[in-house]
This record gives C-alpha cells, sequence and structure tokens, in this order.
C-alpha cells in the first residue's frame, strides 16, 4: 500500500498542479500558443522520468496488495484479479479507452471488496 501511496504522490508533481494548468490554460486562451510546448515538455524527455517511475511504484504496489487480497482469506479472493489489472492500465494508459478499462476495473474490484465487508459486519452484528 505504501507502493501505491508513493507512486500516486509522486505523479501529483507533474500531473495533479492544479495551480499550473489553469494558468496554462489561460495563456493559451489569450494567444500565448507557445505554452502547450511548456506543458507538452512535462510528458516527454527526462521531465518524465518521475512520471514512469510513479506509474511503476503504483503498479508494483497495486500487485502486492492484490497478492495479500488473494491470500488474506477474508476478502473476496477474486477481486485481486481486477485489482490488479487496473494498475498498469492507469499507470500506462495509451488512450482514453485504456485509462477507463483500468477505472472501471478499480471500481468493480473496490465495490467487491466493499460489499463483502459490509456483509461480513452485518453477520457479525448479529
Amino acid at each position: 500500500m505504501l507502493l501505491c501511496l508513493a507512486g500516486l504522490a509522486l505523479v501529483q508533481t507533474l500531473v495533479g498542479s492544479a495551480l499550473t494548468w489553469p494558468a496554462i490554460g489561460t495563456l493559451y486562451l489569450q494567444g500565448q500558443t507557445n505554452v502547450i510546448d511548456i506543458a507538452a515538455a512535462t510528458f516527454s524527455g527526462s521531465s518524465a522520468l518521475p512520471l514512469y517511475l510513479s506509474g511503476i511504484l503504483y503498479s508494483i504496489g497495486s500487485f502486492v496488495l492484490a497478492l495479500a487480497i488473494w491470500r488474506c482469506g477474508i476478502l473476496p479472493r477474486w477481486s485481486a484479479i481486477p485489482y490488479a489489472l487496473q494498475a498498469p492500465l492507469l499507470a500506462f494508459a495509451i488512450s482514453y479507452v485504456t485509462e477507463l478499462l483500468g477505472a472501471i476495473l478499480l471500481i468493480i474490484a473496490i465495490g467487491w471488496i466493499l460489499s463483502s465487508m459490509w456483509k461480513q459486519k452485518a453477520t457479525l452484528s448479529l
């Protein structure tokens, strides 16, 4: 789980910058089209290294967490499969479709785990 969090924290330095992207959009709308080159440089060359590293950390962390879900015996075993598959699809999305598929798999896995926990809680409280 810590590897997943480290990967997510690292990607926030590039993609999740809530202050720079609106400013770039405003400058573009004001006619300064060269800001697109600055934005594109964020995702290419050596400046993209933290982005790839974050994807690797998130994917490894998700695989390890999926293995823990599979082995724990309390959570539904098969929910580990969509959880493991979502990581590379989200971290290294090559298109909108793969990113959407990764998000759907994550929702399925988390929903499955939550419903299982909800049922276990209901059985324990009786």
